[in-house]
């Protein structure tokens, strides 16, 4: 076994390191460009293909509507970018690569959106308006097509991911990151859609304040959108799939994907469900909201006990060496009320402000040593003394 060698580490304990760094995936790379693997080729055909039909679409009406893609890629950057740190600051345990939440990012903007979703969801709309009626698909095709369509274009993304990177998205916590991501990239795009709508609605009149109107609504709603919907169908996807780390369960797997498409579809069709119904228009976006909350929610109840785990198997040979402390691993590998517990046994903000530091080195130290594969490497050594000084 590799790693520390302290008389008080057991054998024992460096295999279960090493078993967790394997099994976690925690600090593997992601190669995005595998010419050997078809998922690739899928992945790259399907965003150069929405690049191209987005391109298409955009490229008309550009030189009359220039303010309005400008101020809706200027709102859909700053907005995108919130929601960016947002999700990626709940990443705690481990940090997935950014070439993989890139990679997830563009897939969701122009191969599910422009590429898959617009197509599939224009042809639904009109199969509606000649089966059943104009009025019909006017109430209700959004509900019905968009859940369906725009959630399995998404999905695939997931599925390709998990092709080309199989030894990272072993967690539902990592398809939950993932999948948002991958809808973060389908809800910023899609709003740019919006924004020039927006404006042509307004006949190109005052094209900022037609933008900014349609951006305030996209915006109350963005965390209960695309990044939601998508991360809890991402996780459906993981148990539908199984990994060396989460048991195939197919019936939880569904139900996942099943929350997932009914929040989405609840949300579209809220007003035809309410009738007109103003106050049954909120309940039903209220339903949809807590869903859809109770859902994250439970995604990531589901994965604390694999990650917390695997947090305390990776650190337990430096407890044991003495270079991070059993109050230390309690917290780093525990909830938010055992970090805070953490923090409020030292006395004053100065000292809140230390521990959480202290935290933070300790979680860094985790991930180096993932990252390395239980190896001794400057980087590891490193987040060892980065510990031990700032805890004196």
């Amino acid at each position: 076994m590799s790693g520390v060698t302290a008389p008080a580490v057991t054998q024992e304990q460096l295999a279960r390191r090493d078993a967790a760094i394997a099994t976690s995936g925690w600090g593997r790379p992601f190669r995005l460009l595998q010419p050997r693997n078809l998922a690739f080729w899928v992945w790259a055909a399907g965003v150069i293909f929405g690049v191209w039909s987005a391109l298409q679409l955009f490229s008309p009406q550009a030189p009359v509507a220039g303010e309005a893609l400008t101020v809706g890629a200027l709102v859909a950057a700053g907005f995108g970018a919130v929601l960016w740190l947002f999700f990626k600051s709940i990443d705690r345990y481990d940090r997935l690569p950014v070439l993989l939440l890139v990679s997830a990012f563009l897939w969701g903007g122009f191969a599910a959106t422009y590429g898959m979703a617009i197509l599939a969801n224009s042809a639904n709309m009109e199969l509606l308006a000649k089966l059943i009626g104009q009025g019909f698909e006017s109430d209700w095709g959004a509900g019905l097509s968009a859940p369906i369509v725009e959630e399995t274009s998404k999905g695939v993304g997931f599925l390709l991911f998990f092709t080309l990177a199989p030894a990272v998205l072993h967690s539902p916590r990592a398809a939950l990151i993932t999948g948002a991501f991958i809808g973060l990239g389908f809800q910023i795009l899609e709003d740019d859609l919006y924004s020039l709508q927006g404006a042509a609605g307004a006949f190109y009149a005052d094209q900022a304040g037609a933008v900014l109107q349609t951006a305030v609504v996209r915006i109350a709603t963005g965390l209960i959108s695309h990044a939601a919907y998508t991360g809890i169908f991402c996780v459906g996807l993981l148990y539908v799939l199984g990994t060396p780390a989460v048991k195939r369960n197919v019936p939880k797997g569904l139900l996942f994907m099943l929350i997932a498409m009914t929040i989405h579809g609840t949300w579209d069709a809220a007003a035809a469900i309410a009738d007109g119904n103003g106050f049954g228009t909120i309940g039903a976006l209220l339903f949809s909201s807590v869903l859809a909350l109770v859902a994250l929610l439970w995604a990531f109840r589901l994965s604390q006990p694999l990650e917390q785990q695997w947090m305390r198997d990776i650190l337990a040979p430096e407890v044991a060496a003495g270079h991070v402390t059993t109050e230390e691993i309690d917290a780093a590998a525990g909830r938010r009320k055992h970090r805070k517990a953490f923090e409020k046994a030292t006395h004053g903000h100065r000292a809140h402000k230390h521990a959480r530091h202290v935290l933070e080195a300790v979680i860094d130290l985790a991930h180096e040593l993932a990252a390395s594969g239980g190896k001794e490497t400057p980087s590891v050594q490193y987040a060892r003394a980065e510990v031990v000084r700032l805890r004196a």
